[in-house]
């Protein structure tokens, strides 16, 4: 029985394509180019967790936060966040200090080092990206350009709204700088 066509916009089929061209660009960017390895050897290199890594980014594209506010935005307790602080006090990468207006309150912010290390990551996750889309057509990668423009617009109006700022991800994609 052939496979039914989904309707326009079905969102279980836009997530299987999405995922699709994930793992394929994700192939098509290693041959030869170091391309997800390179990514896993800089959080091997960094020996962080995922959680750690995720905490890094969020403190990199929406600013300093409480050790609450980290918790809650990555599903964590209270006591695993401030553990998974520590180890990043420790390692250099974050600064923990008081609350301006509560001692009890820390705040947690992005180090120098922990926001080179974001950079790097990206870095080698453009260089991913980037290698998978040059295998796409020049027509192709004009609508896919128009259409991913529409998504970033789109979720930057809602994440605005959610949070009352858009986020420094939502603003234009910059080159990957060279790694000095």
């Amino acid at each position: 029985m052939p496979r039914r066509e989904p309707p326009p916009g079905d969102l279980d089929e836009l997530t299987r394509l999405l995922m699709a061209w994930i793992g394929l660009s994700m192939r098509i960017s290693h041959v030869g180019r170091g391309g997800v390895a390179e990514s896993v050897r800089s959080m091997t290199d960094a020996g962080l967790t995922m959680a750690q890594i995720a905490s890094l980014h969020v403190l990199m594209f929406e600013g300093a936060k409480s050790v609450g506010d980290l918790a809650a935005v990555l599903g964590l307790s209270m006591s695993a966040t401030s553990s998974l602080v520590q180890r990043l006090v420790e390692q250099g990468l974050v600064s923990r200090t008081e609350g301006a207006t509560d001692r009890r309150q820390k705040v947690v912010e992005l180090a120098a080092a922990g926001r080179k290390l974001v950079e790097r990551l990206l870095r080698a996750r453009q260089r991913e990206l980037r290698a998978g889309l040059e295998h796409i057509g020049p027509e192709t990668r004009v609508d896919l350009q128009r259409v991913m423009r529409r998504i970033v617009e789109e979720l930057s109006a809602r994440v605005g709204e959610q949070q009352g700022a858009t986020p420094d991800a939502a603003k234009e994609p910059r080159e990957p700088e060279a790694e000095e």
